[in-house]
């Protein structure tokens, strides 16, 4: 029974580690100004509630809160939950951003 929690856990960090690849992938290949350059951060078309805080933009390292163009805080890919990873991996996928 250890044995199977074991390689369960194992099997969600490939997983995790896949979906942290892909949104990477998505922020290269979706987030780049006319110019082909990619963006440091975009806003979000809605903002974004995770743990009790409300983000509105996407950095490369994960959501940040934009104020007066200074980036605020930030939750990196890492301190989300699998669940949130597939959400951000969705908005880039459907580009629900502004500033692209």
């Amino acid at each position: 029974m250890e044995q199977n929690a074991q390689t369960l856990g194992q099997e969600h960090e490939v997983f995790r580690m896949k979906i942290k690849t892909l949104i990477a992938q998505l922020y290269r290949e979706n987030v780049k100004n006319d110019k082909g350059e990619i963006l440091p951060q975009i806003t979000l078309s809605e903002e974004w509630e995770y743990e009790g805080q409300e983000f509105n933009a996407l950095t490369e390292q994960g959501l940040a809160n934009i104020v007066d163009k200074k980036s605020d805080e930030l939750f990196t890919w890492d301190d989300l939950e699998t669940e949130s990873l597939i959400e951000i991996m969705q908005i880039l996928e459907d580009k629900e951003f502004a500033n692209c």
